[in-house]
């Protein structure tokens, strides 16, 4: 078997000799267009595996077979070299430089050996092989394989079979030029999907395709990851390696410098029927790393900045210097301010709150999370939440799917405004913890704190509320969303469409805006069947009962029907709030009649009555004159009319309901 092992190919030499690829080879098997030879492994721990082996007769013409004899040095004898003699030079056809220089090592090591082990004694040899392989430096199952692969093949069993030395790259120039097209892109592809592109343009052109960690080896060896990062990514590189400024807060003062910033937190809550996660727009004072102002909106904008703002200076006082981030709501004209011109004397000035109340903005290098020394302080949001119905985690790991598809399903999610109660809680909380950085509470800083608070602050704050509509002045007032705001002095401004700002967490009150100029407020005019804190959440609420007052009002003063139970109405809405005989309202606006048989007799006599009437004056007519009789009957009829009329025909309560118990 070992005699004709030299005629025989690998599936990878077969292949290479036919200019095909592997692949091609082992379909050619599979369909038994090629024949395979079983043999056995060459290395040591193959030894017990069969592989395939090709004959060279196989090869598809005889040029290739030719070129294979030569290479093996198998030519007829009168072509063939003279053999090799013992201390002469090898020097095999076919074999690289690498391979024949390593074939003399391992040749001249078992001469060597073979000479000395004849004195050794056969109980003896394996100590001596151990000690021999030590100091030719080789392992001792390395030895034991060339004496193996010598005592099979001779010195061809001692060739090296690997592909190591001065071989020759796989990655071509052509294919490392591509390489560089596709990958070294701004935005380019992953490299697995790199390495895809290249795995189908080698299959395409015929040509050995590199491994996978062949190609990620090369990418790292040529391009450092910071020059993979700036050419790919550029905003990542401003985020990892880009410069920026080192501050030193402890040489701040309270209020001198406020950074803003907005964050989404991780958690579903219900807002208008839908499922949302809301938005932090905040306010950190970085002397003591504490939230002067946060509000949290369904969706991020100046008006969210400019309500944080209100919150902060409301209660802190005007800072020296305002560092935001670079984002448009930032940079708004009712944050940062805008150019205008003075048409008379051609003067450029800018108009805004910031610049009204003296406040310099600064705005950090964009794309660099180091800047905003805020971001640091987003962190005990993370799992903060992670208890309460809807939280999703800020990545796959943290997030559990099922019991957040769960909560969906079953509607167990906190509303917005329920949200904001706790999350306001949590703030609070923040703020009196003792601070990692600062070793003292962030509310400490401003014990005894007396806020600078400008002149013109309240008429730049309603400037600045963020919940706004545009509504036409009606009834000395304005309607939003189904609540109505009376003024006392709107009467002036009937029917001209002014703007109603109010503050996002008290709706109480409305600032009424005529053509750039507060012209004054207009508070909530509270009606008794709802009387209960007024939120944006209830607002929906209070428009659906003012449609049914409003129909029942109609009801009533047409005097359609009569209530089902007044004193059970009245009894369940004296718990709201305290009630007025005139507040009461049904609990329901579909009214309908309690006493119908009733109403139909009434109604039946009264027609009867009428008819009686018309055959009288009939009768009269014919007889040339009212009778006396008829007269009579006449004039007691409608003194009984007169008497229904008087008398009510329902009572809501009776006089004994309101004392006390």
């Amino acid at each position: 078997m070992f005699s004709n092992k030299k005629y025989l190919l690998k599936i990878v030499e077969f292949a290479r000799y036919e200019g095909v690829t592997v692949r091609t080879v082992k379909r050619k098997i599979k369909s038994n267009i090629l024949s395979v030879v079983k043999v056995k492994g060459e290395s040591g721990y193959r030894k017990n595996h069969l592989e395939n082996r090709l004959h060279y007769t196989l090869l598809s013409n005889p040029e290739t077979q030719e070129a294979f004899l030569q290479d093996r040095g198998l030519l007829e004898p009168e072509n063939e070299k003279p053999a090799l003699e013992p201390g002469e030079e090898k020097s095999f056809n076919g074999l690289k430089d690498w391979q024949k220089k390593k074939l003399n090592e391992r040749d001249d090591l078992l001469r060597e050996l073979f000479e000395v082990r004849v004195s050794i004694p056969k109980r003896k040899k394996t100590p001596f092989y151990k000690d021999f392989a030590r100091q030719h430096n080789i392992s001792f199952s390395t030895l034991r394989r060339w004496m193996a692969d010598h005592e099979s093949d001779g010195l061809w069993g001692l060739i090296p079979k690997y592909n190591c030395g001065k071989r020759e790259p796989i990655l071509t120039k052509e294919m490392k030029e591509f390489l560089t097209g596709i990958y070294m892109v701004p935005n380019g592809p992953t490299k697995i999907e790199t390495f895809r592109k290249i795995k189908l343009r080698c299959k395409d052109q015929n040509l050995p395709c590199p491994s996978y960690q062949t190609l990620v080896a090369y990418i790292n060896s040529t391009w450092p990851p910071a020059q993979q990062v700036l050419i790919r990514d550029k905003r990542r590189w401003d985020r990892e390696y880009g410069p920026y400024v080192l501050r030193d807060a402890d040489a701040l003062a309270l209020n001198e410098c406020w950074i803003g910033d907005a964050k989404q937190l991780d958690i579903f809550v219900k807002f208008r029927g839908k499922n949302l996660r809301p938005w932090l727009t905040a306010v950190l004072d970085w002397k003591s790393r504490m939230f002067v102002g946060w509000v949290l909106t369904p969706v991020p904008d100046s008006q969210a900045v400019a309500q944080s703002l209100c919150y902060a200076i409301d209660k802190y006082g005007v800072p020296q210097t305002l560092y935001f981030d670079r984002g448009k709501p930032y940079k708004s004209k009712r944050i940062a301010g805008e150019k205008n011109e003075d048409k008379e004397s051609g003067k450029i000035y800018i108009t805004g709150v910031c610049q009204d109340l003296n406040i310099r903005i600064f705005y950090a290098s964009p794309y660099n999370a180091r800047e905003k020394a805020i971001e640091p302080n987003f962190r005990f949001l993370t799992y903060i939440f992670r208890n309460l119905p809807g939280f999703c985690g800020h990545n796959s790991k943290v997030r559990d799917s099922k019991r957040l598809a769960r909560e969906i399903k079953n509607k167990k999610l906190l509303s917005f405004e329920e949200f904001s109660k706790l999350f306001d809680q949590a703030m609070e909380g923040r703020n009196t913890r003792v601070h990692t950085t600062t070793k003292r509470s962030p509310k400490s800083f401003y014990d005894g704190y007396v806020p600078n608070i400008p002149a013109q602050w309240p008429a730049f704050r309603d400037f600045l509320l963020q919940d706004v509509h545009i509504k036409t002045v009606k009834n000395s007032g304005v309607v939003i969303d189904g609540m109505f705001y009376r003024g006392e002095q709107l009467w002036e401004l009937s029917g001209e469409r002014v703007e109603a700002r109010r503050d996002f967490k008290d709706i109480t009150r409305a600032v009424i805006i005529h053509k750039n100029k507060v012209f004054g407020s207009a508070f909530l005019e509270e009606a008794g069947h709802y009387r209960s804190p007024i939120t944006l959440e209830s607002a929906q609420k209070c428009q659906n009962i003012r449609k049914k007052a409003r129909k029942w009002r109609e009801n009533l003063i047409e005097h359609k029907d009569v209530l089902d139970d007044p004193i059970e109405a009245a009894a369940k809405m004296s718990k709201e709030g305290s009630l007025q005989p005139r507040d009461i309202r049904p609990a329901d606006f579909k009214v309908v009649s309690l006493n119908r048989k009733s109403r139909l007799a009434r109604e039946v006599g009264k027609a009867i009555k009428e008819g009686e009437k018309q055959e009288r004056q009939k009768k009269t007519a014919a007889g040339g004159g009212d009778s006396l009789i008829s007269q009579m009957l006449d004039g007691l009829e409608r003194e009984r009319e007169a008497v229904e009329q008087e008398e009510p025909k329902y009572r809501l309560y009776n006089d004994n309901y309101f004392d006390d118990d």
